[in-house]
């Protein structure tokens, strides 16, 4: 079976291809994944290998014991007059203060975190249902409402005072195309990254300020949902895999010469993936289909996986982690009852 994976640059889109392998976590199937150092002149198709390819047998290893929630940490998040809640997305603000978004509920919350007073500070009532933040310079947020396919964009302290209203239309709305949702974002080096469900998934590399957009796709994009950045390394999950690309601008582009970029891309085998989040260069998935929380450690040149359990925790779904605590925060589905409407806390 032929593949193509794309990136696009400022509305031109170069195709990358080639054979490096690395295997996927839970069979013995080598994939040929995509990628290769190229310009536009230069391009070439890519092949995905089926099973039964025994020269590399996957030996992912598994650590034993996870860790346990730290005592007296799970943090309420439902405000008053709510109903259950179904926390898809959350960020961390600082070391004692979060911000989720509540699906259900269709609101955004600040939270405390601090041991000695966790909970509710305050609330606002959106207008749909928001499904992932991310916090972006200038004390701000960014909040994902895929129903409507739009970005809206708050100071966190207009949350805290609650003195204007949310939302505010950022001007790279119009990125994210008619008749798609918009999902999983996160902000890093001047950059917001939306994963966007569409006739062609897709993720979206945004620049906060200025009109520079990338768009990277693949196939085994379908129905994006979280998506998470490490420098270089983006990744995307769906409900069967995650997709990670890897990427480099090895010059810049000029009027002589044309910008020569890498682009690598991983399928990830995952039973149901939810939340996923950084943790110090590795990947940390919440796993609805292991009822875990774990991390990742791999490289695209390596063909063995490590996965480390962290926390057991049935349906888990959204994630956020503060290196100033060492702790992170997962938020439970909805169908779990009334322990959805806490944050399980982590030390890690």
């Amino acid at each position: 079976m032929d593949t193509k994976s794309t990136i696009k640059t400022n509305n031109k889109t170069k195709s990358f291809t080639d054979g490096t392998k690395l295997k996927t976590l839970n069979s013995n199937q080598t994939i040929n994944v995509m990628g290769s150092s190229s310009s536009s002149h230069n391009n070439k198709m890519g092949t995905v290998e089926g099973s039964g390819n025994k020269k590399h047998p996957s030996k992912a290893r598994v650590s034993p014991a996870p860790r346990r929630p730290v005592l007296g940490l799970h943090v309420p998040v439902r405000a008053e007059g709510e109903a259950t809640c179904e926390i898809t997305g959350c960020a961390v603000l600082s070391p004692d203060r979060a911000v989720v978004v509540d699906n259900w509920n269709q609101s955004v919350k600040v939270v405390s975190t601090n041991p000695s007073s966790p909970g509710v500070l305050l609330h606002r009532k959106l207008d749909g249902r928001p499904f992932d933040v991310t916090i972006v310079p200038g004390d701000k947020m960014a909040v994902t409402i895929p129903e409507k396919n739009k970005i809206i964009f708050t100071s966190t302290q207009t949350v805290i005072d609650n003195r204007k209203e949310l939302e505010a239309e950022h001007p790279l709305q119009k990125s994210l195309g008619k008749g798609s949702k918009c999902y999983g974002i996160h902000y890093e080096g001047g950059f917001l990254f939306v994963a966007v469900q569409a006739e062609k998934p897709k993720v979206l590399m945004m620049a906060f300020e200025g009109e520079e957009v990338r768009e990277f796709s693949h196939e085994a994009m379908e129905d994006p949902r979280y998506l998470t950045v490490i420098g270089s390394e983006i990744f995307v999950s769906n409900s069967e895999r995650i997709v990670h690309f890897s990427y480099k601008t090895q010059a810049k582009r000029t009027e002589e010469t044309e910008e020569k970029e890498t682009l690598t891309i991983a399928l990830i085998s995952e039973k149901n993936p939810k939340g996923i989040v950084a943790f110090q260069n590795k990947l940390m998935i919440c796993s609805e289909g292991k009822g875990d929380i774990h991390i990742n450690t791999f490289a695209f040149l390596s063909l063995s996986l490590f996965r480390r359990v962290v926390l057991q925790q049935d349906r888990p779904l959204g994630i956020c982690y503060c290196p100033d605590r060492g702790v992170i925060y997962v938020s439970k589905a909805r169908v779990s009852g009334n322990s959805a409407n806490f944050l399980t806390a982590c030390r890690i």
